[in-house]
């Protein structure tokens, strides 16, 4: 970060030291999500339309780990959004 060069510390020529430099130096710059996509459990999804865990009762996942996919933009307003939609769901489940 800064717009500086990075000088490399030993020879990339050995897998080893691909590995290590890697770990050191990059880093994601993305909001993680998509972990536990909400999609049909035949197409690989992991929580129902609900928000529940397939194949867990009383188990629900309320953050961006459901989206289906990556957002472009910052992920703040739509996890709020989810968390709105998911007090709705579980009151009703609970009324």
């Amino acid at each position: 970060m800064g717009g500086g060069r990075l000088q490399i510390p030993k020879p990339l020529t050995d897998p080893e030291n691909e590995k290590e430099l890697c770990k050191e130096r990059v880093l994601s710059m993305y909001h993680i999500s998509g972990v536990c996509a909400m999609m049909p459990l035949e197409d690989g999804g992991d929580v129902d339309s609900r928000l529940k865990v397939w194949g867990l009762a009383n188990t629900r996942v309320v953050d961006a780990s459901i989206f289906p996919f990556e957002p472009r933009a910052n992920i703040l307003a739509t996890v709020f959004a989810v968390a709105e939609k998911a007090a709705g769901i579980i009151n009703q489940d609970l009324n």
